[in-house]
């Protein structure tokens, strides 16, 4: 669970644009206005997740269960997909 939580706080990081992801090559950086409401929205639902899985975490007794991190992990993979697609304006 806890390399599930650095992950959604190192995503939300990249989505920030403080850090790039391992093998990210430089690319100029287009002006959108509504990044900032796409980013707004991401990390809203980034939180609200991480939210989820520490609960989940605690009621199964301090490590997630194989289905529960599965869950969350699609969860994670949907909302980054969402917001990716958004930013790049597709």
């Amino acid at each position: 669970m806890t390399n599930l939580l650095v992950m959604i706080t190192a995503a939300m990081s990249v989505a920030a644009g403080r850090a790039d992801p391992p093998g990210a090559t430089y690319q100029p950086d287009t002006y959108r206005p509504a990044a900032n409401a796409d980013f707004r929205d991401y990390k809203k639902q980034m939180i609200a997740l991480r939210s989820q899985a520490q609960k989940l975490q605690a009621a199964d007794g301090g490590t997630l269960t194989p289905e529960h991190d599965q869950f969350i992990q699609q969860k994670i993979d949907v909302i980054e997909g969402r917001f990716h697609r958004a930013v790049q304006g597709e």
